[in-house]
């Protein structure tokens, strides 16, 4: 999905537990990719990873996090309910 938005030009952050994937995506597409290495179960680091990426240098178009946990308690949900409270710039 980030590669797909990236390749429309969009300025993504992206999130993952495999850094090598993600400096390699970095390499790939520059500032257009804002990469932080995160475990989508704590959910301080999640809140930690949205605040900094709406910090960055210039805005990003996008940001998700597609993990989830068990069949009823997604992550996105997190993720989702403390973007919505950071406005838009």
């Amino acid at each position: 999905m980030a590669t797909r938005l990236l390749e429309g030009g969009d300025r993504v952050a992206g999130t993952g537990r495999n850094t090598a994937a993600l400096e390699k995506t970095a390499a790939r597409y520059g500032d257009a990719f804002w990469p932080a290495t995160l475990d989508v179960t704590d959910t301080a680091a999640v809140k930690d990873s949205i605040d900094r990426a709406a910090a960055a240098p210039g805005n990003i178009d996008a940001a998700a996090v597609l993990a989830a946990v068990g069949v009823t308690r997604p992550r996105s949900a997190v993720v989702t309910a403390h973007a919505s409270s950071l406005g838009s710039s």
